[in-house]
């Protein structure tokens, strides 16, 4: 799955509007996905990400998570 690369994957549940999107920030950059999985640019698991999960009405929900304590896919 993606080339052996690590990812990680979410989900997020809006009953009243639904989910539009998420904002995956990793480091410096910001990165709009459509989808609930995301290949990290940090290959390394040294680096922090967080996640906004965006409903249909504009509303965010962030998740902070370190990628050395997560439980870890390839």
């Amino acid at each position: 799955m993606f080339d052996g690369k690590y990812f990680a994957s979410f989900l997020a549940i809006d009953d009243e509007s639904g989910v539009e999107s998420y904002k995956v920030k990793e480091g410096g950059s910001e990165t709009v996905v459509k989808g609930n999985t995301y290949v990290l640019r940090d290959q390394t698991l040294n680096g922090v990400i967080s996640v906004n999960a965006i409903d249909m009405a504009g509303n965010e929900k962030v998740v902070i998570q370190t990628t050395s304590s997560s439980p870890v896919f390839k």
